[in-house]
């Protein structure tokens, strides 16, 4: 499960939820001011309706996100369409194939989220329905597919191939770990050649031994600007960021892109 997106000579900027700082999280319109800014990939998280569909939300119920309540597989798209976001105004949950609609005609890539039910377990057949309509669209080589479940990357892996796999690392996991030395030797024993972890596990020496272990190395969780900086100073090969406005305008200054 080797990536296909080469090393950078800087850190990729991942607008997270589209920029869960600056508008409505997972909406039509954060994805449209992601592209604005320039970033170079939107994240997004996906779940499956009762009838089928694919949406793009990061909770497996509504309740946090959106006027609705229960769980989002248990609603078909017919009933999660008149719902709107909490924060989004008119926005509501917008389908998969409407965020492929919007940034297939972009330079942007997709970065995608894999989630699980609210009991954790996997959606059946999520993984072939996604893999299904990223070849069909023409998108796999542009989608970075992520999860904490690796199982369900292995699952995707062995439908499709796309542009890259990323392996998530909760911070427990990797202090249980024993840090990236242990974390990072748990990613390559499991077939994948990067990571994310939260920023707060990380540092400059967590860049150099996961490059020395052969990984790819990205963070997420990072907010606040010296998180930011911290992200851009280290060199990681990727970060997802709720304030993609402000790391683009940082990356500029540091590294001129």
């Amino acid at each position: 499960m080797v990536p296909r997106i080469s090393p950078e000579s800087w850190p990729l900027v991942v607008a997270h939820r589209g920029g869960a700082a600056l508008w409505a999280e997972n909406s039509i319109t954060a994805f449209r001011g992601a592209v604005g800014l320039g970033v170079d990939l939107i994240e997004f998280d996906v779940h499956p309706t009762r009838d089928g569909k694919i949406v793009v939300i990061h909770d497996p119920t509504l309740g946090r996100t959106t006027t609705g309540a229960g769980a989002v597989a248990d609603h078909e798209w017919s009933e999660l369409e008149k719902l709107r976001l909490k924060e989004g105004g008119h926005d509501r949950i917008p389908l998969f194939d409407e965020v492929i609609d919007l940034i297939k005609p972009t330079p942007l890539g997709l970065r995608m989220e894999i989630k699980m039910r609210a009991d954790a377990t996997p959606y059946p057949g999520l993984e072939a329905m996604l893999a299904e309509r990223l070849e069909a669209t023409g998108m796999l080589g542009r989608t970075v597919v992520t999860s904490f479940a690796w199982e369900t990357l292995k699952t995707f892996g062995a439908l499709a191939e796309p542009a890259g796999f990323i392996a998530l690392v909760k911070r427990g996991i990797f202090d249980d770990a024993g840090g990236i030395e242990g974390a990072g030797k748990m990613v390559r024993a499991g077939g994948f050649a990067e990571m994310g972890a939260p920023i707060s596990c990380l540092g400059a020496d967590s860049v150099a031994r996961a490059r020395d272990l052969g990984l790819r190395l990205g963070a997420f969780s990072v907010r606040k600007r010296a998180d930011i900086e911290n992200a851009l100073k280290w060199g990681v090969n990727v970060f997802t960021t709720d304030r993609p406005d402000l790391a683009m305008t940082l990356r500029r200054r540091l590294y001129g892109v």
